[in-house]
């Protein structure tokens, strides 16, 4: 588990999860359990769920990259 030791400075972020089967998903990590970690997933309009995936089931974790705001902005105005 690689992953880990990174993840425990990812509580509170906006990651992307790989998980094992080839899947993933993003979300805000809120902990790390003993065998977990819980998420903070966007489902539709006000709806949020947390969710919990399996170490076992967790290939990495990343974190969002940093939004580069004025060059992101001029791109969508050209």
């Amino acid at each position: 588990m690689k992953w880990y030791k990174k993840a425990q400075y990812l509580i509170g972020e906006p990651v992307g999860i790989a998980l094992k089967n080839g899947r993933g998903t993003s979300g805000i990590l809120c902990s790390l359990g003993n065998t977990k970690i819980y998420l903070l997933e966007y489902n539709n309009d006000r709806e949020f769920s947390l969710k919990q995936y399996h170490f076992e089931d967790i290939h990495n974790i990343h974190p969002f990259p940093p939004v580069q705001h004025l060059s992101f902005y001029s791109k969508l105005v050209h």
